[in-house]
């Protein structure tokens, strides 16, 4: 076991150290000049140490307005490692205009680009619980000869997400037939299952199954509900909605810039000091067949950066690039790897194939596509060869 201290120097206040210190400098310098006129007569030493002291007074007092902190911090043990890689390839300089458009919003809303209450998002919330829903139902047939307190488990979360998005789908549209359909078709089956004796194996194995049928139905609702989210919002964005111009800077947005947006800028707490928190982050950007480190936090400087580089590699090989970064795949490896990227592979071995390999050494992959699952009607050529 191990036990490392880092300090670091943090702004907690409501002016930015930007605007806080300069303006501190500034005005402990005008309050000297003030005061030096008044000390003329006085001993030399006087003259010196009453103004300096006058100005180092207005700069403490200004500096406070910034909110300097001391921020230590212990860690005893080891942070799981957390190597975050950025696709940068060209194709990530290509915004997504052929999105559709409910996943438009979903992703304003995270990078806290839409207007307050311009869309309520009860729909696709609903649909996500579903997803939860289904996830735990898919966790429970992976379980071989599951026992009674695993399923219990299982079901009780999966009626938790049902419930949450009846719930939502009442509060974004209060629809009888469709609340009635969605009662029919999920709620009573799973009160159904859950009044079952399940004492032997059998019995839970079969529930399971049906648990599993449940789940793949809910494929089907969020389906309907992310339809029916997109239409609501093709009904708001009129020519002039402020709904309409923040999905107009979206389908400017580049790719790498909503990852930039997304990891560094968005909300008062960016996403990648949130994962330096609990992990040991490094950010690296995939260049052709290598990763080149773009921040790693150190003893002597924590402050992530305030950009990504921009893509220019002509080609996209995500496994060469994993490989480089994570640096190994030895038994010892322990941590785990998130890979932002638009998926467009051309070159090198199949990152499926390495990513089981990671996952085989307790290392597991997780992708956030960027792309648009719709296909542009238009094809941009980056580079003949």
């Amino acid at each position: 076991m191990t036990e490392r201290i880092e300090t670091s120097m943090r702004w907690v206040g409501d002016w930015p150290w930007w605007i806080g210190v300069p303006a501190a400098f500034v005005l402990g310098l005008i309050a000297w000049l003030l005061y030096v006129r008044d000390v003329g007569p006085m001993k030399w030493w006087m003259r010196t140490a009453l103004p300096a002291l006058r100005a180092l007074a207005v700069v403490m007092i200004v500096l406070m307005l910034s909110g300097p902190i001391l921020h230590h911090r212990k860690t005893i043990g080891e942070l799981a490692k957390l190597w975050v890689f950025v696709d940068g390839s060209a194709s990530m300089t290509l915004a997504d205009a052929s999105m559709d458009l409910g996943r438009k919003v979903l992703i304003l809303d995270r990078l806290s680009l839409l207007p307050p209450n311009a869309v309520k998002l009860d729909l696709p919330h609903a649909a996500e619980s579903l997803a939860n829903a289904q996830a735990a139902a898919e966790r429970a047939l992976a379980i071989p000869g599951i026992e009674a307190a695993q399923w219990k488990t299982a079901a009780d979360e999966f009626e938790k997400h049902a419930g949450t998005a009846r719930d939502l789908i009442t509060a974004a549209a209060n629809d009888g037939d469709r609340l009635d359909r969605f009662r029919r078709e999920l709620l009573d089956p799973l009160k159904e299952l859950a009044a079952r004796k399940l004492d032997k194996i059998d019995d839970r194995n079969r529930a399971v199954q049906d648990l599993a049928r449940l789940g793949e139905k809910t494929k089907r609702w969020q389906a309907e509900l992310q339809e029916l989210f997109a239409k609501s919002i093709a009904a708001l964005a009129t020519p002039d909605s402020a709904l309409k111009s923040a999905l107009s800077k979206f389908d400017a947005l580049p790719r790498w810039q909503r990852v930039q947006a997304m990891l560094l800028e968005a909300g008062d707490k960016k996403l990648l000091d949130q994962l330096s928190q609990n992990y040991e982050v490094q950010l690296l950007n995939i260049e052709g067949h290598t990763a080149k480190s773009v921040w790693q936090p150190t003893a002597k400087s924590s402050a992530p950066p305030t950009s990504l580089p921009k893509p220019v590699a002509d080609i996209t090989d995500l496994t060469g690039g994993m490989k480089a970064g994570v640096g190994g795949t030895d038994k010892a490896l322990r941590g785990a790897v998130v890979l932002f990227s638009d998926g467009q592979q051309n070159e090198g071995d199949p990152p499926v194939e390495f990513a089981k390999l990671l996952a085989g050494r307790q290392t597991p992959v997780y992708t956030v596509g960027m792309g648009s699952e719709v296909r542009p009607r238009d094809v941009a050529v980056i580079k003949v060869t």
